[in-house]
C-alpha cells in the first residue's frame, strides 16, 4: 500500500518549509488534544489554554524535525507534550490558587527532547485512543457529506441519521421523506464510500502498513464500544 503524502511527509519537510509544517500539524492534531484535555477534567477555556500551549511547544524551533517514524506514531510524541503540559498546568493551578493569578505553562528544551526520548514506541493512552478514533471518523464524515453534496445524493445524512444518531430505518425514511428501500440502498452506498474515506485519512497519517493497521485496528475498537 503507498503512502505518497502522510503527517511524516509534513514533518519530514519542516526543515524546509517551518511554517508550513507548523500549521499543517495544528489543522491536524488541534481536536484531539483539545478534546483529550476536556476528557482529563479541564473546563472548555482552560482546554483551550491547555492547547494552545501545546502546540507552542510542539511548534518551536526545531522540534518537529526531533521527531522519527522509527520511534513510533507521532500521536504517542503529541500525547506526551500534552499529558506533561497538563500535569505542569495543574501543578500551577495548586500552588498560585491562593495568590488569585495563572502563569502560562512552558517546558524547557531539555524536557522536551526528554519527552522525544522516552516516547519511542510507547502506548498512547486509551482515552486520547478514543478521541483520536472520533476524530477519524469525523473527517471521514466530513468528505462523505462533501461527496455526498458533489453527487447531489443524501448518503451522508442517511449514515448520519441511521448509524450516528440511531434512527430506524423508517424514522431515517421520513426524515429524508423517501421510502425505506431507497433509504436502504443510501445507507449501502454511503458505507461503501465511508469506509473508502476512512482508509484514506488513516493513510494521511501513517508511513507503514504496519502503522495503517494500528490505526485501523483502533478505529475498530471505538466503533465497536460505540455500536
Amino acid at each position: 500500500m503507498d503512502f505518497p503524502s502522510t503527517v511524516w511527509t509534513v514533518l519530514r519537510a519542516a526543515k524546509d518549509d517551518p511554517r508550513g509544517a507548523r500549521d499543517q500539524i495544528i489543522r491536524r492534531y488541534w481536536e484531539p488534544v483539545h478534546d483529550y484535555a476536556r476528557i482529563k477534567g479541564l473546563a472548555p477555556e482552560d482546554a483551550e489554554e491547555i492547547t494552545q500551549s501545546v502546540f507552542m511547544h510542539v511548534c518551536r524551533d526545531g522540534f518537529l524535525e526531533q521527531a522519527d517514524r522509527a520511534k513510533g506514531r507521532f500521536r504517542s510524541l503529541i500525547v506526551a507534550v500534552t499529558d506533561n503540559v497538563i500535569k505542569m498546568w495543574w501543578r500551577l493551578q495548586y500552588a498560585d490558587k491562593r495568590k488569585g493569578r495563572r502563569h502560562q505553562v512552558s517546558l524547557d528544551d531539555d524536557r522536551l527532547r526528554e519527552i522525544v526520548a522516552d516516547t519511542t514506541h510507547a502506548s498512547v493512552d486509551k482515552h486520547f485512543n478514543r478521541v483520536w478514533a472520533a476524530n477519524l471518523l469525523r473527517m471521514a464524515m466530513v468528505r462523505l457529506e462533501e461527496e455526498s453534496g458533489r453527487l447531489d445524493t443524501p448518503y451522508g445524512k442517511a449514515v448520519r441519521l441511521h448509524f450516528l444518531e440511531g434512527r430506524s430505518y423508517e424514522e431515517t425514511a421520513e426524515a429524508l421523506k423517501t421510502t425505506v428501500v431507497q433509504v436502504r440502498n443510501y445507507i449501502f452506498r454511503g458505507k461503501t464510500l465511508l469506509g473508502d474515506f476512512i482508509r484514506s485519512v488513516i493513510r494521511e497519517y501513517c508511513g507503514s502498513q504496519d502503522e495503517y493497521e494500528d490505526e485501523l485496528r483502533d478505529l475498530q475498537e471505538f466503533l465497536s464500544s460505540i455500536s
